[in-house]
């Protein structure tokens, strides 16, 4: 997995976690209007099929079945209009974390092979 496809994965579950525990709708104006936001910016076919999909998740999906096709499908994930609910202080949190596993982990990779 690549560090962008870790990245994404953290924040999302960040984000989806925060919605479990809030529990914000999925069909909030604030997820409706960040998808509209990255429709607008997009191009391709492929991206609009994954927007399209995040559309009718938005609107007839639970957040088990979000996790699920976040899991399955990268590109999915990388669309997410969920990590608004994210504050900048909580994004940070999650960034020096994955800072933290990355930097252990390397430390680990040389101490296996130096």
């Amino acid at each position: 997995m690549t560090r962008k496809e870790i990245r994404v994965r953290l924040l999302a579950d960040r984000a989806l976690t925060k919605i479990e525990r809030e529990r914000i709708p999925l069909d909030s104006a604030m997820f409706v209007l960040a998808l509209s936001v990255t429709r607008s910016n997009v191009r391709g076919p492929l991206m609009h099929e994954a927007l399209a999909k995040w559309s009718l998740m938005l609107l007839t999906g639970s957040v088990a079945t979000v996790r699920r096709e976040m899991d399955d499908d990268e590109l999915f994930a990388s669309l997410s209009p969920l990590n608004v609910v994210l504050s900048e202080q909580e994004r940070r949190d999650a960034l020096t974390e994955l800072h933290g596993r990355q930097r252990a982990s390397a430390g680990r990779h040389i101490a296996l092979t130096g």
